[in-house]
C-alpha cells in the first residue's frame, strides 16, 4: 500500500481542499482570534484528512474504519468551530455557507466509504471462517 494511493481517494482530496481553504481563511486573522478559534478550526479541519490517511495506512480493516470514524468526528468538530467563527464575526456568511456546504457534501461520502469498508471486513471475516471450517478435521465438523 502506497501513500499516493490514498491521495487518489476523492474523500481525501476533498478533505485536503477544505483544510487548505480554512487555513487561507484563518491565516489573516489577528492574534487572539487566530490563537483561540482559528487554531481549533484549523486543527479539526486538518484532522479530517489526516485520519483518513492514517486509517488507510493501517493493515487491519477494523483499524481503518476506526480512523474513518475519527475523521467523521473531526468533520463535526470543524462545523462547530465554523459556527463559532461565524457567530464571532470572524468569517463572512457566504464563506461560512460555502465551507459548510463542502463539509455537508463530505459527510455522506465518508459514511458510504465507512459502510464499504465495514462490508469488506464482514466479507473477509465470512470468507476466513468458511475456509477455517473446511480445514477442520472431519470428526469436529459433524
Amino acid at each position: 500500500m502506497k501513500f499516493d494511493e490514498v491521495e487518489n481517494l476523492r474523500i481525501y482530496q476533498q478533505a485536503e481542499g477544505i483544510a487548505d481553504r480554512i487555513w487561507a481563511v484563518v491565516s489573516p486573522w489577528s492574534a487572539f482570534p487566530k490563537e483561540t478559534v482559528g487554531r481549533q478550526l484549523v486543527r479539526s479541519a486538518d484532522s479530517i484528512g489526516a485520519n483518513i490517511a492514517e486509517g488507510y495506512g493501517r493493515f487491519h480493516l477494523k483499524e481503518n474504519v476506526r480512523f474513518l470514524y475519527i475523521a467523521r468526528g473531526s468533520l463535526v468538530e470543524t462545523k462547530f468551530w465554523m459556527k463559532r467563527a461565524l457567530t464571532r464575526k470572524l468569517i463572512a456568511q457566504d464563506v461560512y455557507q460555502d465551507l459548510l456546504g463542502q463539509l455537508d457534501n463530505l459527510v455522506p461520502q465518508l459514511n458510504a466509504f465507512i459502510s464499504g469498508k465495514r462490508k469488506q471486513d464482514r466479507q473477509r471475516t465470512a470468507s476466513r471462517l468458511s475456509t477455517e471450517s473446511t480445514q477442520l478435521p472431519s470428526h469436529l465438523t459433524t
